[in-house]
């Protein structure tokens, strides 16, 4: 495998990835959402649903987790977002220069040495949310804290995750993909699943049945 075909598919199962856990997470929302209006609904199933939720949440850190592994410039993983940046560092004569080829892609913002430093620096930015996040991979999901092995709860209180902090990961992570991938031919990509929110007929059955039941 040559180095466009190695980087092509490289930013492909990032994509992949990232769309994955984008999915996951906002459907695992919007499922928790309906506890407020079509709670009888859920309670049909209520096993179910609950892990449902767990486990959504559970595969959204540990897959999260792997998309920034080296954040802190430790070696954690083979590949991840850091090292597809350096990747591209070591490869940059991959994306086009001449103004021919950036006009014809429509190129606003060619990758370039500085691009690569201004998302590394925007990595880094985000290193309080990431630091949570890998506490809670690494003191929970993954590995067993004394501390925290009794009380989940303790966990939540002392690095507690919001959604506002995986969203602004996953945005974070899917504008660096994008960047490259527009540097390389002018492609940008979705991160959202086509059709996530399917559930929606599934509940509607549910309530519908709940109503008949009723008359």
């Amino acid at each position: 495998m040559n180095i466009k075909e190695s980087f092509e598919k490289y930013l492909r199962i990032l994509f992949q990835d990232l769309t994955r856990i984008d999915s996951l997470f906002e459907l695992s929302i919007h499922i928790d959402n309906y506890r407020s209006n079509r709670l009888k609904e859920l309670n049909i199933a209520p096993s179910f649903f609950s892990l449902v939720l767990d486990s959504f949440f559970h595969t959204t850190v540990i897959s999260l987790a792997r998309l920034y592994d080296s954040y802190k410039i430790i070696n954690r993983s083979d590949k991840n977002l850091i090292r597809f940046m350096n990747f591209t560092e070591q490869n940059i004569k991959l994306f086009p220069k001449d103004d021919h080829t950036i006009k014809k892609f429509n190129i606003i913002h060619p990758v370039s040495l500085t691009s690569i430093n201004k998302y590394r620096k925007s990595v880094q930015e985000v290193t309080p949310i990431l630091d949570k996040l890998f506490d809670w991979r690494d003191k929970y999901f993954a590995h067993y804290d004394n501390k925290f092995f009794l009380n989940e709860n303790l966990l939540e209180t002392k690095y507690g995750l919001v959604i506002g902090d995986i969203r602004k990961l996953i945005r974070l992570a899917a504008e660096i993909l994008n960047h490259f991938s527009i540097g390389y031919n002018g492609v940008a990509n979705a991160v959202r699943t086509a059709n996530l929110y399917d559930i929606d007929s599934v509940i509607e059955i549910l309530h519908k049945h709940l109503s008949t039941k009723r008359t």
